[in-house]
């Protein structure tokens, strides 16, 4: 009785869930909310939103990846026609907040057409013409921005609700002032009845009351909180509106739009920093203004962090009591310094920073909290106001040489996860800043100081415009780097006629501050270049900052720039960010841009059109994988036959052997470790050994070439043995070029890609530098060796005729390994810097065939090689028919055919 009553009831939850997910005809469920596909009138932009408020809705807002795919999903069932593969979506552009925004009051991040999975199609948005700000909705998913004039279906949206039994009261209405384009920020207590006062842009509305099944009530405060807006307007007077619904609006990732979809109101629902693991340590969900406490990982005290109002987990928590014991001294003495003196001495603070360095570089491996507290009391450098150039100097330099090696620890350390990495590397970033601007402050006249470390770069000016209305152009130090600060600007921001401006150039940072998606075709491209101006507070200049970066390495036409900055208030500690930068020009070592403001700029670089997509790169691995093995078989099979065959003997053979080798150790090595980039030591180790290895098969290439000289020379007078000498060039110069490199900079082995050369600071032409010289010469040998045999070949093969045509087979075997093997590497060389599909393919098919080429040219085109095979042959054949058998015997360093009864 009890389990047939518990599923009558179970059965008619189910149904009343089912009814009150209807949408009534013609509007369809699609992911939660009613949507209408109209196909006709097709109208302009406003008109169809206009159209969507008719009917009770508005134009659709997309928001999230899910939910673009059930919209494209929906659409493909529905075209029809040539003209409805684009319909209007409710997205337009906002001037006056340079955002996109949807109907629904949330923003679309510019950002968002540099991810993996971006709403946006390639290139977009581009605003041809300068008013396409209205964008559209294409059947393979994307979107694109259009005037808003065009003629279009459109896509209307209203969210479902399907009431209960309500009661519709009116009050009386309270005027209010919202902004523009931001919505009314509702905060909200918990409680035992649900009552939310929502705000819609009509003159005169109705209050409704909220309730749900479970009775949840959300008692709302009201406060007003505007997004980054330059403006804002009061609306005449508004009347809230109270809704009774059983089904809850329309879901974003934190928020929820209770409003019909042109409300700028939303709920707040979580008034709390989440949860996050951060640090080394788990640090739980925390309201607003509240302190959390946490034990320290690997030691007895604790750390604290507070969730702060708009800001959240941003500022640094309190790591001190987790920290080293060196680092836990050193911030002690900050303390007592500090509440010793209001103003801390230079001197006084140059000897924490001396300190500090000593500790950082002492230090076997770094924490995240010692990076942390580390920061933090360079942070307290500012607080020390230098007298002179000469101690502003001396400051800079050890408050740079710690922030370097901090860097550098940062950067290495394995101990440290990447999460912990980029926000250690982005609270360094804003604290050197900070505090090269705060040294500027006891500079009154024109000075020019700089400090340049590993890592770091750092240049303060003072600089006296009185005199001068030009532009203000500054060289980084790197070639062809540069600023160019409008004189509109410097007037704004001198005081006396003197401007104070510091540049900074961060090495390598882009190893650390990586772009917004792991997933994304979007890499750092440049070294991080900073400027900044004492006073500067605003958030967009009158006349745009011209500045060129350096790029890292070449890329190819199909890769496209992105100019950024490093925004601190994006994201939990910083995000890449493109607004207000614009592309100017660029070349294939340098990139031009223009912004609005001064920040810590770099060059991002969208590979999408340039990277191999996962179905290339998954047919490229089985070409790999089926194509070495082959070509490894191959390479065996050559040496055995070489080592075997006793009518081989020679140097010639020798010569065969070692070049063979060492591309059966190569191939070997390729096909099992060229992408192992996880372990950045091992991944160092394998590209350490395949350019020995491919090194060393080049110059057994140009021990066969030198021989054939020597041969022809000597004309056939073996009694001199060269191997020796083949020995020292073939391998000696191989180990001196890897082991020069690897002393060098051993990080030069393993790139975030491949486990080969790195491009950076021209440290692949320690192979492609050999490779070149050793194609030529041995090309020139090789066409010498040739001629000389056609020219002369009455007398120096006049005792055997037969010599004369197996010598110039030899010769041209050798030319076409040349061939064959050069080739593979000039694509090589492109593949891996260009990662092009058509290099890619290349590439593989050519370092696929090279043992079957070998094995073909040197085994089965020789004919003393043939006919050992043939007698192998013979003998197995025999042995399969009688009972004879064969057997090989080791004699004189070579092996022979046995045959026994």
């Amino acid at each position: 009785m009890k389990t047939g009553l518990v599923l009558f009831i179970f059965v008619s939850f189910l149904l009343w869930i089912c009814e009150s997910l209807k949408c009534e005809d013609p509007w369809v469920l699609l992911h939660r909310n009613c949507v209408l596909f109209e196909r006709t009138p097709i109208l302009p932009w406003k008109a169809a939103q206009q159209k969507c408020e008719d009917y009770g809705g508005s134009l659709i807002s997309v928001n999230s990846y899910r939910e673009r795919i059930a919209l494209q999903k929906g659409l493909m069932s529905r075209i029809k026609k040539p003209n409805e593969l684009y319909w209007w979506v409710g997205l337009s552009h906002n001037r006056s907040e340079a955002r996109w925004v949807w109907q629904d009051g949330s923003f679309l991040s510019l950002r968002s057409r540099y991810i993996s999975k971006s709403p946006w199609a390639r290139g977009e948005p581009d605003n041809r013409g300068g008013n396409e700000l209205c964008a559209d909705f294409h059947f393979t998913g994307k979107m694109f921005d259009k005037d808003c004039s065009e003629q279009k279906p459109f896509i209307c949206e209203r969210i479902k609700i399907t009431p209960a039994p309500r009661q519709t009261t009116t009050t009386t209405p309270t005027p209010s002032s919202v902004s523009s384009t931001s919505p009314t920020l509702v905060s909200s207590t918990i409680s035992p009845e649900t009552s939310v006062p929502l705000h819609t842009s009509d003159s005169t509305t109705q209050q409704d009351n909220i309730s749900t099944k479970h009775k949840t009530t959300i008692t709302s405060n009201i406060t007003t909180t505007s997004f980054p807006s330059k403006t804002s307007i009061s609306q005449s007077k508004l009347q809230p509106l109270t809704k009774t619904t059983t089904t809850p609006p329309k879901l974003t990732s934190s928020t929820f739009y209770a409003s019909k979809p042109t409300a700028s109101s939303y709920i707040n629902r979580k008034p709390e920093c989440p949860e996050v693991f951060a640090y080394g340590i788990k640090w739980p969900a925390t309201r607003i203004a509240t302190t959390v406490k946490q034990p320290c990982p690997d030691t007895a005290g604790y750390s604290t962090w507070t969730c702060v109002p708009n800001s959240g987990w941003k500022e640094q928590p309190n790591l001190t009591e987790c920290s080293s014991s060196d680092i836990q001294r050193i911030n002690k003495m900050v303390d007592s310094i500090i509440n010793r003196k209001s103003f801390p001495t230079t001197e006084d603070m140059v000897l924490i920073a001396a300190n500090l360095t000593e500790s950082v570089v002492s230090s076997y491996h770094m924490t995240a909290a010692d990076i942390s507290t580390s920061t933090a009391i360079l942070q307290h450098m500012v607080k020390a106001k230098p007298k002179n150039v000469k101690e502003t100097e001396t400051m800079l330099r050890e408050v740079v040489k710690a922030g370097n090696y901090l860097f550098s620890k940062t950067e290495v350390s394995r101990n440290i996860l990447l999460d912990d990495k980029e926000r250690a590397a982005s609270d360094l970033l804003f604290v050197i800043e900070d505090t090269a601007l705060g040294m500027t402050d006891a500079l009154q006249t024109t000075a020019f100081i700089s400090t340049k470390t590993e890592k770091i770069y750092v240049s303060l000016n003072v600089l006296n415009i009185s005199s001068s209305a030009q532009d203000l152009e500054f060289n980084t130090g790197e070639e062809g780097t540069s600023f160019i600060i409008p004189y509109s600007v410097l007037q704004k921001y001198r005081s006396d006629g003197i401007v104070k401006a510091v540049f900074m150039t961060h090495y390598d940072l882009g190893n650390i501050l990586k772009t917004n998606d792991d997933t994304a075709d979007v890499e750092v491209a440049s070294n991080v270049v900073s400027a900044s101006i004492a006073g500067d507070k605003t958030i967009a200049f009158p006349s745009p900052v011209r500045f060129t970066i350096q790029l890292s390495r070449t890329y190819g036409e199909a890769a496209q720039p992105l100019c950024s900055f490093w925004n601190f208030s994006e994201g939990v500690y910083g995000q890449w960010s493109q607004e207000g930068c614009n592309y100017i020009k660029g070349n294939g070592t340098h990139v031009t841009c223009q912004c609005t403001h001064l920040s810590n700029f770099a060059i991002l670089m969208d590979v999408s059109g340039v990277k191999l997509t996962y179905e290339h790169t998954k047919f490229l691995r089985y070409i790999t994988f089926i194509g070495c093995i082959i070509s490894i078989s191959c390479l065996a099979l050559s040496w055995i036959t070489f080592q075997c065959v006793r009518s081989l003997d020679g140097e010639r053979n020798s010569i065969h052997k070692n070049l063979v080798f060492c591309l059966f150790a190569a191939e070997l090595i390729f096909i099992i470790g060229i992408d192992r980039t996880d372990d950045r030591v091992s991944c160092a180790a394998i590209a350490l050994l395949l350019h020995f290895f491919f090194l060393s098969s080049f110059m057994w290439m140009l021990m066969e070439g030198v021989h054939i000289v020597v041969l022809l020379q000597q004309v056939f007078d073996t009694a001199k043995n060269n191997m020796r000498y083949y020995y020292l060039v073939g391998y000696g110069i191989s180990i001196t070029i890897v082991g020069t490199t690897a002393g060098i900079n051993f990080k030069a082995y393993g790139t975030d890609d491949f486990c080969w050369i790195t491009t950076d600071q021209w440290f692949i032409w320690s192979f492609t530098g050999p490779v070149a010289v050793i194609l030529i010469i041995n090309t020139t040998i090789l066409m010498y060796a040739l001629s000389m045999v056609c020219r002369h070949s009455a007398y120096v093969f006049a005792r055997e005729r037969s010599q004369q045509s197996n010598f110039r087979a030899w010769i041209q075997g050798a030319f076409a390994v040349e061939v064959l093997l050069g080739s593979t590497w000039v694509f090589g060389y492109f593949f891996i810097n260009e990662s092009t599909v058509a290099f890619a393919y290349t590439f593989t098919v050519l370092n696929s065939i090279q043992g079957l080429f070998i094995f073909i040219f040197h085994c089965l085109l020789n004919k003393k090689i043939r006919f050992e095979y043939k007698k192998l042959a013979h003998v197995r054949h025999n042995s399969q028919s009688s009972t004879k058998s064969a057997s090989f015997k080791k004699k004189d360093g070579s092996y022979e055919v046995y045959v026994s009864t």
